[in-house]
């Protein structure tokens, strides 16, 4: 095969000539990669004088490859149909195939609540990850930040930057179980009452 530089060849005229390839017919691989006839014709131009071979030539099904297509149409088709599942894999998510650490930061009085079934649900989509399920703490939103943790499950509703994105998983209504004479039923519980301040005078 003659010696070529590949870096003047336009992707896009790669894919061309495989379909083209494919199709040996002008019209369908127009109507295929949705532009016009003579676009083809064009690009099929360039072709030639960049690998200075005709490459098809008509006959009365349609295009004939010459030997040379043949060798590039197996080099070219194989780098497409790769192209195509590298990028692909970048937009489809199958928590199976997680190997790696997932490090999940909930804040302390959740915790016990959810850990267990946390973790069963973790380990049932991603078999093959270890789950790590750290108490939330002031560095958290640094580390989210970082990727050093993927979620953080918390009831603070504290600021933070554009760069993290919270959604509400449900709405937590807090119910005070104690004994008769419990200090707090003397006083007049305040509705600002935070789960955080009970978890700290309870």
């Amino acid at each position: 095969m003659p010696q070529r530089d590949a870096n003047t060849l336009d992707l896009n005229m790669l894919r061309l000539f495989v379909v083209l390839y494919q199709e040996k017919n002008m019209r369908k691989a127009a109507s295929r990669l949705h532009v016009t006839q003579p676009a083809i014709s064009h690009s099929l131009k360039k072709l030639r004088e960049h690998f200075s071979d005709q490459l098809f030539v008509k006959v009365p099904q349609g295009l004939e490859p010459t030997p040379l297509a043949h060798q590039i149409a197996t080099v070219a088709t194989a780098y497409i149909e790769g192209l195509s599942r590298e990028l692909d894999s970048l937009t489809e998510f199958n928590p199976a195939e997680i190997e790696q650490t997932l490090r999940i930061a909930v804040a302390s009085p959740i915790l016990p609540c959810i850990a267990g079934n946390l973790y069963n649900r973790v380990k049932h989509h991603a078999p093959k990850a270890s789950l790590e399920i750290i108490t939330w703490t002031q560095q958290t939103f640094d580390d989210l930040s970082q990727n050093k943790v993927i979620l953080g499950i918390n009831y603070n509703t504290a600021e933070h930057g554009k760069h993290i994105i919270s959604k509400v998983l449900t709405e937590i209504t807090p119910t005070y179980i104690a004994r008769k004479d419990h200090h707090y039923f003397k006083k007049k519980i305040s509705n600002s009452l935070t789960l955080a301040s009970m978890s700290l005078h309870l």
